[in-house]
């Protein structure tokens, strides 16, 4: 289970991260939404491969 919240954790950090530089100019191609977009899709990756099973039983 201790790989599961430690993936949760990174993602969470960095959506707080990604929110808290929305509003400033934007040195290179980062955007929230397109973080968003990209830990959706791994995290619905690895719900179907059953990576967070363990939360499921």
């Amino acid at each position: 289970m201790w790989p599961q919240i430690i993936m949760l954790l990174i993602v969470s950090i960095g959506l707080i991260i990604s929110i808290i530089n929305e509003g400033e100019p934007k040195d290179s191609n980062f955007d929230t939404m397109n973080y968003i977009i990209k830990c959706g899709f791994i995290l619905f990756l690895l719900y179907k491969g059953g990576f967070f099973d363990c939360f499921f039983i």
